[in-house]
């Protein structure tokens, strides 16, 4: 089994800070994705929202296939793959062209703050579906500070005025 095919959770202890080089390569990683929004706004000028979708679906199917020939590994399904990759591969196009969709509709801003609000999502399937973080008051807290935060910042104009445009 690969290290990516392990499903053994890192053990706690195992976990080290990060090094000069590991962090560089987040930050880059993080400034990378944090432009992302920003590059679809700019790029909607010059072409159309299914245009950008597959543009960027492309270019990440091409770097996937050159990274999975860098690590050795195979490109050929195994028995009763396809069928799950294809939908994985649908819902990834989808929800690119909905980012991209909704950066026509609004603004980079707002996409990001809508796209990062996953949080919401996660701590509820944890919680409810899975069980392997449960909420505490504490967490709670932090949730109705940070739902507080998106609403006040969805519903004000650029110039400071409460607007109810969301």
């Amino acid at each position: 089994m690969s290290r990516i095919e392990s499903t053994t959770p890192v053990a706690a202890s195992s976990m080290q800070p990060l090094g000069a080089v590991s962090l560089g390569l987040t930050l880059l990683t993080v400034a990378l994705w944090g432009g992302t929004p920003t590059a679809v706004k700019y790029s909607l000028e010059a072409l159309p929202v299914m245009a950008i979708a597959c543009v960027r679906f492309g270019m990440a199917s091409v770097f996937m296939i050159v990274w999975l020939r860098f690590e050795g590994t195979r490109l050929k399904l195994e028995a009763g793959q396809a069928g799950p990759a294809v939908v994985m591969g649908l819902l990834l196009f989808a929800q690119i062209a909905l980012f991209t969709l909704a950066i026509e509709m609004s603004n980079a801003s707002h996409s990001t703050l809508f796209i990062n609000t996953f949080i919401f999502w996660v701590v509820g399937i944890e919680h409810f579906i899975t069980r392997s973080e449960r909420l505490s008051s504490r967490k709670i807290v932090g949730l109705i500070i940070a739902a507080v935060g998106v609403l006040l910042v969805l519903t004000r104009a650029e110039g400071g005025a409460s607007t109810t445009n969301v």
